[in-house]
Parts: structure tokens; C-alpha cells; sequence
């Protein structure tokens, strides 16, 4: 979706997960965990998507998506860390999907996410985006929410702020053109454990 944004068009290598080509030694030289994304820029591996997110800005400032005035910077920064501090330690797709986890297994969790999205809700009140204008905080959360939606089942009406969020950023093409992981992952059998979940 960043990518889109900018106009950037890398060299992108596919990584089949299921053949463990992310623990073969060239991909551990990129990120010594074996793990998704990675980025090579010549010589130089940087992982975990939050922090390609920020190399890359950095090294394309055309078209800006970090805040410049000091007070929406400082917003931008706290959800962006919010993120991964809160937002994404809450979510389980993965479990769900991979570890087969059931609403059962995930009650307490469900509980916990649905108290975090409001948290979420409250700080998307009178803005349009996370940190007022399109940013990287808004790039890195779609995928999250999305999957909480199209692939567990989440009913984001209960969120009002939160849901005109979803909305707005699914008329990007960049959204519409890049969450094609739903339609990979609603193809693995799982069970949708947010469908009927409210706070």
C-alpha cells in the first residue's frame, strides 16, 4: 500500500511460508528471525513492517506521509506506536488462522480487542485520519482492522468513527489494489471468532 502511495516499484520476491523459505540462509541474512516482510536496499536489511514503513519514508520524502506540523507529528507518532504497543499485541488472526484457535479459546482475547477498538474509536472522533491527514499510522492499521473484518468476522458498526475510517481508506486505490491477503486467508478453513462480538 506504501508503495502505491509513492509510486515506488521494487524488485518483490514472493516467500512461500509453508516452505519455509523464509529460514533459508539468504533470507536469514535479510532478517535473522525468518520472518515476513523484509527489505534489502543494497546491502542494507532492515524487517518488521513498521520499521520499513519509516526507512522508507526517509528515503522518499516526495509526496510526504508523515505529519510536518509539530502537533499532528506528535498524534501520528502515538498511534503509530499505539499500534504496536496495543492494537496489534491484541489481534489473532494469525492464531485463528494458522493455530486454529476458536471463539472459545479466544474469549477473554475477544473481550480485550473489542476494548481496544473503542480506544481506537475515540481517538479517530472529528478526524478524518489517525493523525488528521493520510499517514504511515493509517497504512500500517488498515491491514489489521481489515483483517479483523473480512476475515474473523468483526461487525464494525459498533464503532462508529472506527467504521467511516474503514470506509474513507477503502476509496483508496491503494487499499482496494492491496488487501488481496483476505481472499487468500478466507480461503484457509478457520472460524470466523469476531462474528457477534460486542463489547
Amino acid at each position: 500500500m506504501y508503495l502505491h502511495e509513492k509510486g515506488i516499484k521494487p524488485i518483490v520476491k514472493s516467500i512461500n511460508l509453508h516452505s519455509r523459505e523464509q529460514k533459508t540462509p539468504e533470507f536469514l541474512q535479510i532478517n535473522s528471525r525468518g520472518q515476513v516482510p523484509a527489505w534489502q536496499d543494497g546491502d542494507i536489511p532492515i524487517a518488521e513492517s513498521l520499521a520499513i514503513l519509516m526507512y522508507l519514508e526517509h528515503k522518499h520524502r516526495n509526496h510526504p506521509l508523515i505529519p510536518a506540523n509539530d502537533r499532528d507529528y506528535a498524534t501520528f507518532l502515538t498511534r503509530y506506536f499505539q499500534f504496536a504497543a496495543k492494537l496489534d499485541q491484541a489481534g489473532f488472526v494469525g492464531q485463528v488462522i494458522f493455530a486454529k484457535r476458536t471463539k472459545a479459546d479466544l474469549a477473554d482475547k475477544i473481550q480485550v480487542l473489542l476494548k481496544e477498538l473503542r480506544e481506537w474509536d475515540k481517538a479517530l472522533e472529528g478526524r478524518d485520519y489517525l493523525a488528521n491527514t493520510f499517514s504511515l499510522a493509517d497504512i500500517a492499521i488498515i491491514p489489521n482492522i481489515n483483517g479483523n473484518v473480512d476475515v474473523l468476522g468483526l461487525d464494525l458498526s459498533q464503532f462508529p468513527n472506527l467504521n467511516a475510517w474503514y470506509r474513507r481508506m477503502w476509496q483508496r486505490p491503494s487499499v482496494k489494489e492491496t488487501q488481496s491477503h483476505s481472499v487468500i486467508l478466507n480461503q484457509i478453513p478457520h472460524e470466523r471468532v469476531l462474528e457477534g462480538a460486542r463489547l
